[in-house]
């Protein structure tokens, strides 16, 4: 998210006015929904290509999931909500002069995905758990808090050094992003036994749609000038690939293992992150991130 982030708000100047980006946005997420179909459908058409027994248990699986209406449209609110929260992370990080605020307080996405994975999955959380939740919370908030501090060379640690419009925004995109992963979790262990790759197909079916039809309405200039196109470049390409393979990890850690395991490696990740840009010289470790570092390790524990 940190390095997308980064990519994302890259200084651009659009050819259409107002956008804020040199490329169209909703085409990067919509190809990106394309990718992920693309990729799914592969791996599934090479599960069915491992022998007959194969061939025919994802045949059954495939006629199971076309069989009812409801099935048809399971997934089609997750994919909904994603999508959301897709524009709406684009939409922020627009307005930002710097994506720390995004960074900082995406991560409230962990206590509100603990919050709904206890009330509407029906898994109970220790009160150790819980602890490890608040814990995980403080420290990634404040290693980016001090990253923050050391990058920008000025203080980061009240609310006012925030845009409210964008903090609230960013908090939104948090609860929408917690909201789909649970219903995602839901589909995909209400039926365990159906392959990943299916179930990211029918999800992905529905992302396009929805991104397609908010793609004809947004773009209507591009589209008519015929520079839907226009502003791709290796640093677009290189969005789209992230976003693409970030959704089909998330998903794999959603059906093998939860919500709340895919929230915890998030938060690792930004350690490691932080760890390859001190070795590329990008990056000076300091004693609040190393402090922050301290709660985070404590809380995995």
């Amino acid at each position: 998210h940190k390095d997308q982030a980064r990519w994302v708000q890259a200084p651009t100047e659009s050819p259409q006015e107002g956008t804020g980006y040199r490329y169209s946005a909703v085409l990067v997420i919509l190809l990106s929904e394309v990718l992920k179909l693309v990729i799914s459908v592969l791996a599934l058409a090479w599960t069915a290509a491992q022998g007959a027994e194969s061939r025919l248990l994802v045949s059954s699986q495939i006629e199971a999931a076309l069989m009812t209406p409801r099935r048809l449209l399971r997934f089609s609110v997750p994919a909904l909500v994603y999508a959301i929260e897709n524009h709406i992370r684009f939409a922020v990080l627009k307005e930002l002069e710097s994506p720390v605020t995004w960074v900082v307080f995406s991560h409230t996405e962990i206590p509100i995905v603990a919050l709904m994975t206890t009330t509407f999955l029906g898994r109970q959380l220790s009160k150790t758990q819980w602890i490890s939740v608040v814990l995980l919370l403080d420290g990634v908030m404040a290693s980016q808090v001090s990253i923050c501090e050391a990058k920008l060379g000025a203080p980061c640690d009240h609310l006012s050094d925030f845009p409210l419009t964008a903090l609230c925004m960013v908090l939104l995109s948090a609860i929408m992003a917690a909201s789909a992963g649970t219903a995602t979790e839901y589909l995909f262990k209400e039926e365990l036994q159906t392959s990943i790759h299916l179930q990211n197909s029918q999800l992905y079916i529905w992302g396009i749609l929805t991104n397609l039809i908010v793609l004809l309405v947004q773009e209507q200039e591009r589209i008519r000038e015929g520079s839907l196109l226009a502003g791709f470049d290796h640093t677009v390409l290189a969005i789209l690939l992230t976003m693409a393979l970030q959704g089909l990890c998330v998903a794999a850690v959603v059906k093998h293992m939860s919500n709340v395991a895919k929230v915890y490696a998030s938060a690792v990740g930004l350690f490691v992150a932080a760890m390859m840009s001190a070795a590329m010289a990008d990056f000076d470790f300091t004693l609040p991130f190393a402090l922050a570092a301290v709660v985070v390790i404590s809380a995995l524990f």
